[in-house]
């Protein structure tokens, strides 16, 4: 059963893409509602990532750890004429680069 279909028809998607969401979370081993939740964020600026750039971006990127990072680069990207599949292609690049800004910040605010 999908413990989102409910929530997804409430908010605009039909019924079949919100199973389709449910058994694209099981497939990548994400929860369902952060799926959801990312799909949702994506639509709301105009992007829809099919099935294979999910897929693609699991295998880049662990989406249970970096999911909001990997949302908030798509929408940047696309929105700055980058295609969908070249933005889901640089998600390798773009967490480490985050990954290593976050350790910058934390050393310096160790130093203060």
């Amino acid at each position: 059963m999908c413990r989102v279909e409910k929530a997804a028809v409430r908010k605009g998607l039909t019924a079949s893409t919100a199973r389709w969401l449910c058994e694209l979370a099981k497939e990548l081993n994400v929860n369902e509602k952060k799926l959801l939740k990312a799909v949702l964020r994506l639509a709301k600026h105009g992007v829809w990532l099919e099935a294979e750039d999910w897929r693609l971006a699991s295998r880049l990127v662990d989406l249970n750890k970096y999911m909001d990072m990997v949302v908030d680069y798509i929408i940047r990207r696309v929105a700055s004429g980058a295609s969908v599949v070249q933005a889901v292609r640089e998600l390798p690049k773009a967490v480490e680069r985050a990954g290593k800004l976050a350790h910058v910040k934390e050393v310096l605010s160790n130093l203060v």
